[in-house]
C-alpha cells in the first residue's frame, strides 16, 4: 500500500477517535456520569485532533502513527480500561478496531512492535481484572447501555470504511498493474505479452476462423535518427490511433508488438481486410511522408487456422513481411 492510502487511512482512524470521543463525552453528559469519566475522552479528542491538524501540515511519516498507537496501546488503554470499568465496558470492541488499524496503516518492524505490545497490554489488562476486580470502579448500566448503542455502531461504520478504502485501493492497484502488463502506455493497444497471452489461449477456439496481419514501419530509425525519438514516438501513437480509427470492432485485438511492428487479429473477410489496409496505409503514409519521406509500411497476412501453433503463426506472418519489403527494395 503506497503512503497516500496509508495517510488517507489514518486520517480515517483519527477522525474514528475524535468523533467517538465527542459522542462518549456527550453520553456521558446526558446520563450524569461523573465528570473525572471523560478524562480519558478528552485526552484522545485532544490527541486525535491535534494529529488530524499536524498532518494536513507536514508530509506523511511513518514514525508518527507508530508513536501515535504506541501511545494509545502502552499508556491509554490501561488507563481507558480501568476508568471505564474493566472488562465490563467496550475495551475488547476498541482492540479488535486497533488491531484492524494497525494491520491497515503499519507494516515491518513497527507493526510486530505494537501487535506485541497490544497483546501483552491486553492479556495484563484481563488478568489484573481478574485478579483485583476491587480496584475497577462500576457504573449505573444503563451508562453502559447508551455507550455501547452509539460507540458501537460508530466502530463500525469506520471499521467498514477503513476496509472498504484499503479493498477499493488494493482493485485500483491491480487494475492499473493489469493494465500496465497488458497494454502499451505509448499506444494504448495490447503489449505484446498481453496479446500473446490472449492468442494462446484462444489460438485452438474462438481465434481460429481469424487473419494474423504483422505491420512493420519500414525506415522508421530515419525519423529518430533526423528528427528525434519523440517525433518517433508522436508517429508510433500516431499510427496506433489510425489502426484503431479503422479496427474499431471490439473482436478484433489491435497490439504494439515491439518497437515499429505491430499486429492486428482481424475476424471477418479477406476483401474487408484488405480495404480497411489500404485506408490504414493511406492515412499514415500521408502524416509520416510530411516527417519523413522514405517511410513506409510493409504487412505479413496470415490465415490462423493454416498454422499449428502460435510460434508457427507468427514466423509465417514475419516471412511474408519480409518478402514484402523485399520486393519493394527491388524496386
Amino acid at each position: 500500500m503506497n503512503s497516500d492510502m496509508k495517510r488517507l487511512l489514518f486520517r480515517h482512524i483519527l477522525f474514528a477517535g475524535m468523533l467517538i470521543s465527542i459522542s462518549a463525552i456527550l453520553v456521558n453528559l446526558f446520563t450524569k456520569m461523573p465528570l473525572q469519566i471523560n478524562i480519558k475522552w478528552v485526552i484522545l479528542l485532544l490527541l486525535t485532533a491535534s494529529l488530524q491538524f499536524l498532518g494536513r501540515k507536514f508530509p506523511y511519516s511513518e514514525i508518527i502513527p507508530f508513536l501515535f498507537f504506541l501511545v494509545i496501546i502502552v499508556f491509554y488503554m490501561p488507563y481507558a480500561f480501568i476508568s471505564a470499568g474493566g472488562s465490563r465496558g467496550d475495551f475488547l470492541a476498541y482492540t479488535f478496531f486497533i488491531l484492524i488499524a494497525l494491520g491497515y496503516v503499519t507494516k515491518g518492524v513497527y507493526q510486530k512492535i505494537l501487535f506485541a505490545a497490544l497483546i501483552i497490554v491486553f492479556i495484563l489488562l484481563y488478568v489484573f481484572d481478574f485478579v483485583h476486580p476491587e480496584m475497577i470502579p462500576t457504573y449505573n448500566p444503563a451508562s453502559h447501555f447508551y455507550n455501547r448503542l452509539i460507540q458501537v455502531p460508530i466502530l463500525l461504520i469506520i471499521s467498514y470504511l477503513i476496509i472498504k478504502s484499503f479493498t477499493d485501493a488494493y482493485d485500483e492497484s491491480n487494475d492499473r498493474l493489469y493494465y500496465y502488463a497488458n497494454y502499451d502506455m505509448l499506444t494504448g493497444l495490447l503489449s505484446r505479452w498481453g496479446f500473446s497471452e490472449l492468442l494462446s489461449k484462444g489460438f485452438h477456439s474462438i481465434y481460429r476462423d481469424g487473419i494474423l496481419l504483422l505491420i512493420d514501419i519500414d525506415n522508421f530509425k530515419l525519423i529518430n535518427d533526423h528528427r528525434g525519438h519523440k517525433t518517433g514516438d508522436e508517429a508510433l501513437k500516431r499510427f496506433g490511433e489510425i489502426l484503431q480509427g479503422y479496427f474499431s470492432d471490439k473482436k478484433n485485438l489491435l497490439c504494439r508488438w515491439g518497437g515499429d511492428e505491430f499486429i492486428v487479429l482481424f475476424f471477418d473477410s479477406e476483401e474487408k481486410l484488405d480495404r480497411l489496409m489500404e485506408g490504414v496505409s493511406r492515412d499514415f503514409l500521408d502524416y509520416i511522408n510530411k516527417i519523413e519521406p522514405l517511410v513506409d509500411i510493409s504487412i505479413g497476412s496470415v490465415h490462423i487456422k493454416n498454422c499449428r501453433t502460435v510460434d508457427d503463426l507468427l514466423a509465417l506472418a514475419d516471412q511474408f513481411m519480409y518478402k514484402q519489403k523485399k520486393a519493394k527494395r527491388k524496386i
